[in-house]
Protein backbone atom coordinates (compact mmCIF):
# COMPACT_ATOMS: atom_id res chain seq x y z
CA UNK A 1 0.00 0.00 0.00
CA UNK A 2 1.47 3.63 -1.22
CA UNK A 3 -0.54 6.39 0.18
CA UNK A 4 -3.62 4.67 0.62
CA UNK A 5 -3.69 3.54 -2.49
CA UNK A 6 -3.58 -0.40 -2.71
CA UNK A 7 -3.48 -1.01 -6.40
CA UNK A 8 -4.33 -4.82 -5.85
CA UNK A 9 -7.84 -3.89 -4.43
CA UNK A 10 -8.54 -0.94 -6.36
CA UNK A 11 -10.29 -0.03 -9.85
CA UNK A 12 -9.79 2.19 -12.86
CA UNK A 13 -13.70 3.16 -13.66
CA UNK A 14 -14.41 5.66 -16.55
CA UNK A 15 -17.43 7.44 -17.58
CA UNK A 16 -18.27 10.37 -19.63
CA UNK A 17 -20.58 13.95 -19.02
CA UNK A 18 -21.69 16.45 -20.69
CA UNK A 19 -19.18 18.99 -20.71
CA UNK A 20 -21.99 21.34 -19.22
CA UNK A 21 -22.05 18.88 -16.20
CA UNK A 22 -18.24 20.02 -15.37
CA UNK A 23 -18.75 23.38 -13.36
CA UNK A 24 -21.40 21.23 -11.31
CA UNK A 25 -18.91 18.14 -10.68
CA UNK A 26 -16.09 20.52 -9.84
CA UNK A 27 -18.17 22.98 -8.12
CA UNK A 28 -16.66 26.68 -6.85
CA UNK A 29 -13.14 26.49 -5.72
CA UNK A 30 -13.12 22.29 -6.38
CA UNK A 31 -15.64 21.78 -3.42
CA UNK A 32 -18.15 19.35 -5.06
CA UNK A 33 -14.94 17.82 -6.25
CA UNK A 34 -13.73 17.15 -3.15
CA UNK A 35 -16.45 16.42 -1.67
CA UNK A 36 -17.65 13.91 -3.78
CA UNK A 37 -13.77 11.81 -3.53
CA UNK A 38 -14.08 12.28 0.36
CA UNK A 39 -17.37 10.86 0.67
CA UNK A 40 -16.98 8.24 -1.68
CA UNK A 41 -13.14 7.45 -1.03
CA UNK A 42 -12.35 7.95 -5.04
CA UNK A 43 -9.54 9.85 -6.61
CA UNK A 44 -11.44 12.37 -9.38
CA UNK A 45 -9.55 12.73 -12.70
CA UNK A 46 -11.48 14.72 -15.87
CA UNK A 47 -10.13 15.11 -19.31
CA UNK A 48 -11.44 17.71 -21.16
CA UNK A 49 -11.88 17.40 -24.53
CA UNK A 50 -12.72 19.36 -28.02
CA UNK A 51 -16.27 17.18 -28.09
CA UNK A 52 -19.47 18.02 -26.20
CA UNK A 53 -18.09 15.34 -23.31
CA UNK A 54 -15.95 14.84 -20.99
CA UNK A 55 -14.50 11.46 -19.69
CA UNK A 56 -14.51 11.50 -16.13
CA UNK A 57 -12.14 8.62 -14.54
CA UNK A 58 -12.67 7.37 -11.09
CA UNK A 59 -9.82 5.31 -9.25
CA UNK A 60 -10.84 3.46 -6.30
CA UNK A 61 -12.40 0.02 -4.33
CA UNK A 62 -15.48 -1.16 -7.11
CA UNK A 63 -18.00 -0.12 -4.75
CA UNK A 64 -16.61 3.60 -4.30
CA UNK A 65 -15.97 3.85 -7.74
CA UNK A 66 -19.21 2.80 -8.32
CA UNK A 67 -20.90 5.20 -5.95
CA UNK A 68 -18.82 8.10 -7.11
CA UNK A 69 -19.68 7.39 -10.67
CA UNK A 70 -23.52 6.89 -9.86
CA UNK A 71 -23.07 10.26 -8.08
CA UNK A 72 -21.52 12.44 -11.22
CA UNK A 73 -24.43 11.13 -13.71
CA UNK A 74 -26.90 12.32 -11.47
CA UNK A 75 -25.14 15.94 -11.45
CA UNK A 76 -24.85 15.76 -14.89
CA UNK A 77 -28.56 14.72 -15.35
CA UNK A 78 -29.13 18.02 -13.13
CA UNK A 79 -29.56 16.33 -9.60
CA UNK A 80 -27.97 18.77 -8.15
CA UNK A 81 -28.71 17.94 -4.31
CA UNK A 82 -27.82 14.04 -4.78
CA UNK A 83 -25.04 14.85 -2.11
CA UNK A 84 -27.03 16.16 0.06
CA UNK A 85 -29.62 13.60 -0.38
CA UNK A 86 -27.23 11.07 -0.04
CA UNK A 87 -26.36 12.05 3.84
CA UNK A 88 -29.59 12.98 4.99
CA UNK A 89 -30.73 9.34 4.54
CA UNK A 90 -27.75 7.97 6.07
CA UNK A 91 -24.95 6.77 3.16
Amino acid sequence: MNGGFDEHHSCLHCIEIGKGSIRHVIGAKGRMLRKIEDFCGVFIMIADSDEDSCEVSLIGLPSACILGAFIIQMLDRGYYSIMESLVRHGW
